[in-house]
């Protein structure tokens, strides 16, 4: 079960509908950005049957009514448990997508969490554009906490950033803790 829209993955919510697909042996396949949806399923599913992943498939928009995916990005996956999946890696790689297997679940989700930052949660918060958060120094501040509060949650849980498809991510963390503001 591949899940693609953000949800509620407790027992009550879009957990319930995967329990149904899935049934006593299927893998579950999260694709929500940030963190607690696996945890979420791990409690009702085991651990060994939850994959994590991060898609980092841009969306271009053509115009109002199209949008489309250029053959850029791809998806990352790590398992929560101890079962590879590597059968899920083969099944994506056959898709046309770039897949990349990564170790730890959780630096994997964290490492997405943090280039998701990046010109958008100020944004949203200050309703204001990219470009008009990188133009005004008090917006921009804003956003260089928001990355820097990231990458020392990220160290005191003792996670390593890693490399997600197109996006050196250990090298952006490594930038944000090393460049002056």
């Amino acid at each position: 079960v591949v899940g693609g829209v953000k949800a509620d993955w407790s027992e009550e919510g879009a957990g319930s509908s995967a329990a149904m697909a899935a049934g006593n042996e299927g893998t579950v396949l999260p694709g929500q950005n940030g963190t607690g949806n696996e945890e979420s399923l791990a409690a009702g599913f085991g651990l060994d049957r939850i994959v994590a992943g991060a898609l980092t498939v841009p969306v271009d928009r053509l115009d109002e009514t199209t949008v489309a995916a250029p053959p850029t990005g791809g998806l990352s996956l790590a398992p929560v448990g101890t079962h590879a999946n590597n059968w899920l890696l083969a099944v994506f790689d056959r898709s046309g997508l770039v897949v990349r297997a990564a170790g730890d679940w959780r630096a994997l989700k964290w490492s997405k969490l943090l280039i998701n930052l990046v010109a958008n949660a100020v944004c949203a918060a200050l309703d204001m554009t990219p470009k008009e958060v990188y133009a005004n120094p008090q917006a921009f501040w804003v956003e260089r906490q928001c990355l820097r509060e990231a990458v020392a949650v990220m160290d005191a849980a003792h996670l390593d950033a890693v490399p997600l498809v197109r996006f050196s991510v250990p090298q952006f963390a490594w930038a944000i803790r090393s460049l002056p503001a």
